[in-house]
């Protein structure tokens, strides 16, 4: 039988996971799906996934700009994911975050199309910037801090059912 929560369509049929990921706690509104998430150094990770197809054209919006403020000063020429992340951010009144995405074919497999984006302090981290970014993007996670690679949901859909199953509502 076929399973709904587990599987979300992207291009070959594996579950594709996008999200953010924020360092310490915030206070987070009901109204978004999120986790937190302790690492095993004991920081404290906020993830919250994305229902979004790609992080693609906001990595290609970001490239246009240097921090934050210039990317929301141009929204009417922002893609429509960009313009969904600037919605969410505003919610939440964070200046550093790591957006993630990529495909998960299975826990014995490595995760493929890794997209890393990094904000700090909101400033768009590029690859140019002091090697923050390697090949494998493992520099990145590193840059940021980020050292908790439990995968916590296969696609949003599956997110947004265990938020609910935890006990959590949306108001």
């Amino acid at each position: 039988m076929f399973n709904s929560n587990f599987i979300i369509m992207s291009g070959f049929g594996a579950p594709y996971i996008a999200r953010i990921i924020i360092r310490d706690e915030i206070l987070m509104p009901n109204e978004i799906v999120h986790f937190k998430s302790i690492d095993y150094k004991g920081n404290v990770y906020l993830d919250i996934p994305l229902n979004m197809e790609s992080i693609e054209n906001i990595k290609s919006d970001f490239r246009n700009y240097q921090n934050i403020f210039e990317a929301k000063s141009n929204k009417e020429n922002l893609s429509k994911e960009t313009n969904v992340l600037f919605d969410i951010l505003a919610k939440l009144d964070v200046k550093s975050f790591l957006l993630e995405s990529f495909t998960d074919f299975n826990p014995n497999y490595w995760i493929e199309d890794l997209i890393l984006i990094i904000v700090e302090k909101e400033m768009i981290i590029t690859e140019e910037t002091e090697n923050a970014v390697s090949e494998n993007g493992y520099l990145d996670i590193d840059f940021y801090g980020y050292t908790d690679y439990k995968i916590l949901y296969n696609n949003f859909e599956g997110a947004t059912n265990r938020y609910f199953r935890e006990g959590n509502t949306i108001t």
